[in-house]
């Protein structure tokens, strides 16, 4: 993250990239985070059962547990995603895609159906 800041810093005005955090537009560096995209595709993949735990999407994504929550937040964060937490035991911490986040998700998988063909 230090990187990206001094990146963005030693970057011209006119050609630095947009930050998430600015709101103003998201771009695709925005989502060269770890995870980011295969919990997109993930959640897609398994979007008929609804509400999905962040323990399962934990297993079957290739980042930490750590990692994946701090993604999720961003993707929430970017309207992609919603949350739902438990406020009680035992504690449940479930994730779904928005309208936006599927079309996302869906353009995606264009690339992944392209990047697979022979």
């Amino acid at each position: 993250n230090v990187l990206a800041v001094i990146r963005f810093i030693l970057t011209p005005k006119n050609k630095q990239p947009t930050m998430w955090k600015d709101k103003k537009k998201t771009a695709l560096c925005d989502f060269e985070r770890a995870g980011a995209l295969q919990i997109l595709n993930y959640l897609n993949e398994n979007k008929k059962k609804g509400k999905i735990g962040i323990t399962e999407i934990v297993k079957n994504i290739k980042a930490t547990s750590e990692t994946v929550n701090t993604t999720i937040t961003f993707l929430t964060q970017n309207n992609l995603t919603k949350e739902e937490k438990s406020p009680v035991f035992p504690y449940q911490h479930w994730v779904w895609l928005t309208p936006k986040g599927e079309a996302a998700a869906q353009h995606l998988q264009l690339f992944l159906d392209t990047l697979n063909r022979e």
